[in-house]
């Protein structure tokens, strides 16, 4: 399947941060919602929310609202189609 540039840009764009890449490992396992994914970083909420808006444009983390809580998991398709080793 092609998929579009700019899809493949912003994932690339998204993936070319120190601090999303670290989001992404913590996210590997199991879903977590922000304040569980904040406790792993020494930068602030509004920074962590800044960094998952960006992972959920790129269609690399899905997001599920529970009450006030949004959990964020990993979507795991599109990183499958990257050629890594």
């Amino acid at each position: 399947m092609i998929r579009t540039c700019d899809c493949l840009d912003k994932q690339f764009h998204a993936l070319a941060n120190d601090t999303r890449l670290k989001i992404i490992e913590l996210l590997r396992d199991y879903p977590l919602n922000a304040g569980e994914i904040a406790n792993y970083f020494t930068i602030s909420h509004a920074s962590i929310s800044y960094h998952l808006q960006r992972l959920e444009q790129s269609n690399l983390v899905t997001v599920e609202r529970l009450g006030r809580y949004k959990k964020y998991r990993l979507n795991k398709g599109p990183l499958r189609e990257f050629p890594f080793g």
